[in-house]
C-alpha cells in the first residue's frame, strides 16, 4: 500500500515525509476482536500529529520508526475479526487514535480498535468526518456532560479552534 511515512526528523515533519508505494498492508488474520481493518477514504491532521514527531527524544519514544502520521480518519470497513457481528464490511466508519500509533492514518490502510470508531450517517461527508475524531473528542470529555445541569453556564476559551467550536 501507498502511505507517507517518516523516520528521522530533521525540522519541520512535512519536509520529511515520503510515499513508501511497498508499505505493508495489515492483514486481516492479525485483527483482535474489536479490531477493525480500514481503507481510508478521507483523514485530517491535528496539531499533535506534528508536534510529537518534532519532538526529539521524547516523539521517538513514543512512536516506534518508521512511522505514518494521522490520527483522524474516514473510511470503509475492508475486515474485522470473525466474532465481530456489529460491524460488516462494506460499512463507513470516523473515528480517530487517542494516542499516537506506528500506522496512522495517512497510508491507504490502517486497523483501529473498537473504543475509537463509530458508524458514519448517511448524509455525512466523508470530508467532514473525518475531521470530528479528536477536536469532538476532547470538547465532549472536557464538558462532562454527566455532571451539567439544565441552566447551568459554562465558558469556552478559545471558541474558534477545532476543539472550542465543537464545544460550542
Amino acid at each position: 500500500m501507498k502511505a507517507w511515512h517518516y523516520s528521522p526528523i530533521h525540522g519541520k515533519l512535512e519536509d520529511c515525509l515520503t510515499i513508501k508505494d511497498d508499505a505493508p498492508i495489515p492483514q486481516p488474520y492479525s485483527l483482535a476482536k474489536d479490531q477493525l481493518l480500514i481503507e481510508i477514504t478521507s483523514s485530517s491532521m491535528n496539531p499533535v500529529d506534528y508536534k510529537l514527531p518534532e519532538s526529539g527524544v521524547i516523539g521517538r519514544l513514543i512512536i516506534p520508526r518508521p512511522a505514518t502520521p494521522g490520527l483522524d480518519f474516514c473510511g470503509r470497513i475492508v475486515a474485522k475479526h470473525p466474532s465481530n457481528s456489529t460491524y460488516e464490511t462494506g460499512q463507513l466508519v470516523f473515528g480517530g487514535f487517542t494516542t499516537a500509533n506506528p500506522m496512522g492514518n495517512l497510508g491507504q490502510y490502517t486497523v483501529i480498535s473498537g473504543a475509537y470508531y463509530a458508524l458514519l450517517s448517511a448524509g455525512v461527508e466523508l470530508d467532514e468526518a473525518a475531521a470530528v475524531g479528536t477536536a469532538a473528542t476532547i470538547a465532549y470529555q472536557s464538558l462532562m456532560p454527566d455532571s451539567l445541569q439544565p441552566g447551568a453556564k459554562i465558558f469556552i476559551n478559545g471558541g474558534s479552534g477545532g476543539v472550542g467550536t465543537w464545544g460550542i
